[in-house]
């Protein structure tokens, strides 16, 4: 008989396939921040640096989500029976609380900006040109990102890879709006140079919602949140197809990052000896683990059947 927490090839080649995208996103966010620093730093723009240090950010949260699944691809132990599945949603959760922060910060220094601008404290300097390319690279190359990343991770079911796959769309919505304040402060003169700390403080806003969001989803994925219906309706389907079962009274199924994790009580014959009832809770979760590859725990439970002792279930 198999262990309960069997890892599949299969899995294993997901994982593999989402660190190669942490990878990408590692890589481009270090690049594409650095260039917007340089620019936002020269080209005397608060939007441009705030943008660069979302983007700076994002590598940091690419970095946590790779450390989150390094340790949910590791085997069940003693310690950790169920598997390390857990570690993916606590990525991402670290994901949103660290977005939070950053978008303190950013609302804080723009906000400070255009109170001190508006009481005549201090005057803001006119973004230069390339400031505004930098923006329009930002929001191509995030763009692309985001269709990449979000595909891979929807692929795979794993939240905190679509979480990290929102950064990139936030970040290049967070670029539309520091280009149209970088427009307005170089195209309106010198009374609209504070149109680039206001593009600051919607960026923050905006890092804001995204942070909130992610921290819902991966909230779900720690608190044992029931799996999808249609999930559900295929381990019933998988369950009945064992010779011997007569109907599925109830199951309960749960994400453990790409892992999926099973309890199920089946009806077989109210006469049957304990021993060939043992066999048939056997021959489910074998069936179950074997056509279904993230299924990696099948707990099997066997009740009496009796035919209209409660209503059918739709799973």
């Amino acid at each position: 008989m198999p262990h309960d927490d069997r890892r599949h090839e299969d899995t294993d080649g997901q994982y593999r396939e989402a660190e190669r995208t942490t990878y990408v996103s590692i890589a481009v966010n270090t690049v594409l921040g650095l260039l917007k620093l340089a620019a936002g730093v020269f080209g005397n723009s608060l939007a441009m640096i705030a943008d660069a240090i979302h983007t700076l950010s994002d590598t940091i949260t690419s970095v946590a989500v790779w450390v989150g699944l390094k340790i949910a691809q590791r085997p069940a132990d003693e310690a950790h029976p169920y598997g390390h599945g857990k570690a993916e949603p606590i990525a991402g959760k670290v994901v949103a609380i660290a977005l939070f922060v950053v978008g303190v910060s950013i609302a804080y220094e723009s906000i400070l900006g255009i109170y001190q601008f508006m009481k005549g404290a201090s005057t803001l300097e006119e973004p230069k040109h390339y400031t505004l390319y930098a923006a329009l690279l930002s929001i191509l190359v995030k763009e692309w990102m985001y269709h990449y990343q979000v595909k891979v991770g929807r692929k795979l079911s794993l939240v905190s890879l679509v979480a990290d796959a929102w950064h990139h769309r936030s970040d290049a919505l967070s670029s539309v709006g520091v280009a149209i304040g970088v427009g307005a402060a170089m195209l309106g003169g010198e009374k609209w140079h504070w149109a680039d700390e206001a593009s600051a403080l919607g960026v923050a806003v905006l890092i804001f919602w995204v942070a909130w969001q992610l921290f819902k989803q991966s909230a779900a994925g720690l608190m044992d949140t029931q799996a999808s219906r249609d999930l559900r309706v295929q381990i019933g389907r998988v369950a009945r197809s064992v010779e011997g079962v007569k109907d599925v009274e109830k199951i309960i199924a749960r994400t453990s990052g790409m892992d999926v994790l099973i309890d199920i009580h089946v009806e077989v014959d109210a006469e049957m000896p304990v021993r060939e009832a043992h066999k048939i809770a056997t021959a489910v979760k074998e069936r179950l683990i074997h056509d279904m590859p993230k299924v990696t725990h099948a707990l099997v439970h066997i009740e009496p059947y009796y035919p209209g002792d409660h209503s059918p279930t739709a799973l």
